[in-house]
C-alpha cells in the first residue's frame, strides 16, 4: 500500500530565523511583511503591510528579511531525520513528503508511526501542518485543508480537496488566474469539467500537477541518500540559565542520534555539543570515545562528565548536536568468539578520564594485573626503568 505524508512548515520563513516567541517579529521581502510570530500579530502586524507601516506600530519589532538558504538548510536538517523514518522522501516547497505506507509494520501501526512522528516534530518548535493521501502531490494539498491529522485517508480524495482554492499553486498562477475569470476557483471546480477543456485552457505543467493529484499520472522519486553527517536541534523557547534543565535536551537528541546510527548502520568516535546563545553566539565543545560507539547511553555518560564542568558564558536558547565523522560498522572488525567481560572496558574508563580531565592530560591507561603486591601497581618509575634498559642494550 502507498501511503504518504506531508509536513508542511507553513511559518518555516519565520521559524528557520527566529523561535522566539516573548517579543514582536516579522520576516519581509520585498519591503512587505510575509510572516509573523503570535506576539507580533497581537499588536496588528498582518502580511502585505511595507515595512514603514508596521514600524510605526511598535518601535521594538524584530524585522529580519527572508533567507532562503536558512529555509534550505533547515528542511535539509529535516530529512536526516526523517530517513530514520524512510528513504522514500523529498522536499517540496515549505514541505517534506515521506512515503511511510512500506514502514506502517515497522512501527506498529499507522497511528503509533504519526504519534512518533507529531512528537519528534513538536520537540523541534515548528509549527506544521499534516496532509496523508495516496500520492506525494495530494498530501500535500491536502496538508492546506485538514488542520488535523486525518487518518482516513481511504475516504474519497475528490471530496477531501474539493472545497479547496486554486490559488494554493502559486506557481501555475497563469493557469489559475484563467481559470478564475471563467468561475473556476477550486479544485472541485476543474474536476468537474472534462480533462480535454481544461486541457485547452491550461500549461501542459498544471495539467500534470493536477494529474498527479488526481491519480491519474505516477510520480516516480528516486530514494533520498542522506551526507555522511548528522545534526539535530532542540529549541527551548525561552532563555535557560540552569545546566539541569539542558539535560532532558540532551538525552533526546542522543536518542535520535542513537536511532540515526542505528538504521544507517554507522558509529562515530566524535560529537560535538553546539549551544546556542540568546544574542546569537554559539559556543561549541566536542566529545571523544577512543573505540567508537554508536550505544547513546556511553555518549550521554561522557557528556554529562564534560558538562559538569562546563561553564556557560550566557544563557541558551537552543542545543545542536553535530556528528561529521560517521565510520560504515561494515568496516568494523568483529570477533565470532567474543565473550563479554565482566568489568567495565578499559576504552571506556580512558574517555571518562580524557572527559573529566582533558584529554591533552591524559595519554594512555596502564593495567598490571599481578597478584603480587609490589607489582601490581603501575608507577612512572617503571617508563624510566625501562627507557634505562633500552639504552644500555
Amino acid at each position: 500500500m502507498t501511503l504518504w505524508l506531508c509536513l508542511r512548515f507553513e511559518k518555516l520563513s519565520l521559524q528557520s530565523l527566529n523561535l522566539e516567541e516573548h517579543t514582536p517579529v516579522a520576516i519581509f521581502q520585498d519591503q512587505r511583511i510575509i510572516s509573523m510570530n503570535q506576539h507580533a500579530a497581537f499588536l496588528g502586524i498582518k502580511k502585505g503591510l511595507f515595512i514603514e507601516e508596521v514600524q510605526e506600530l511598535d518601535s521594538h519589532l524584530q524585522l529580519l528579511e527572508r533567507n532562503k538558504a536558512t529555509e534550505k538548510k533547515c528542511l535539509e536538517d529535516l530529512c536526516l531525520w526523517a530517513y530514520s523514518i524512510t528513504p522514500r522522501l523529498n522536499i517540496w516547497h515549505d514541505s517534506l513528503r515521506l512515503e511511510i505506507g512500506g514502514c506502517l509494520k515497522l512501527f506498529g501501526g499507522l497511528n503509533n508511526l504519526l504519534s512518533e512522528i507529531d512528537k519528534s516534530i513538536t520537540s523541534t518548535g515548528y509549527d506544521v501542518r499534516y496532509g496523508i493521501a495516496p500520492n506525494a502531490s495530494a498530501c500535500w494539498v491536502i496538508s492546506y485543508g485538514e488542520k488535523k491529522i486525518n487518518a482516513a485517508f481511504n475516504s474519497n480524495l475528490k471530496e477531501r480537496i474539493s472545497s479547496l482554492p486554486l490559488n494554493l499553486l502559486s506557481e501555475f498562477s497563469a493557469s489559475t488566474k484563467k481559470l478564475s475569470l471563467i468561475g473556476l476557483n477550486t479544485f472541485g471546480d476543474i474536476i468537474k469539467i472534462p480533462s480535454q477543456a481544461l486541457k485547452i485552457r491550461c500549461e501542459e505543467k498544471f495539467i500534470r500537477f493536477i494529474e498527479y493529484v488526481l491519480g491519474q499520472r505516477e510520480e516516480i522519486f528516486s530514494d533520498y541518500y542522506p551526507p555522511n553527517t548528522f545534526l539535530d536541534q532542540h529549541w527551548f523557547g525561552y532563555s535557560v540559565k540552569n545546566k539541569n534543565e539542558i539535560i532532558p535536551a540532551i538525552e533526546h537528541l542522543l536518542e535520535s542520534f542513537s536511532t540515526f546510527l542505528t538504521n544507517m548502520q554507522l558509529y562515530t568516535n566524535e560529537i560535538f555539543w553546539l549551544f546556542h546563545s540568546t544574542g546569537g553566539d554559539v559556543e561549541e565543545f566536542s566529545i571523544n570515545s577512543t573505540s567508537g560507539c554508536a550505544n547513546c547511553t556511553t555518549w550521554y555518560q561522557l557528556t554529562l562528565i564534560k558538562f559538569e564542568n562546563q561553564i556557560l558564558k550566557t544563557s541558551v536558547e537552543g542545543l545542536s548536536l553535530r556528528c561529521e565523522n560517521l565510520i560504515s560498522t561494515n568496516s568494523r572488525n568483529f570477533d565470532l568468539l567474543y565473550q563479554p567481560e565482566t568489568q567495565e572496558p578499559r576504552e571506556d574508563l580512558l574517555d571518562q578520564l580524557r572527559s573529566r580531565l582533558n584529554s591533552k592530560n591524559v595519554r594512555r591507561l596502564g593495567c598490571r594485573d599481578e597478584h603480587i603486591p609490589e607489582f601490581s601497581v603501575y608507577t612512572i618509575d617503571d617508563d624510566s626503568r625501562l627507557s634505562s634498559n633500552v639504552k644500555n642494550q
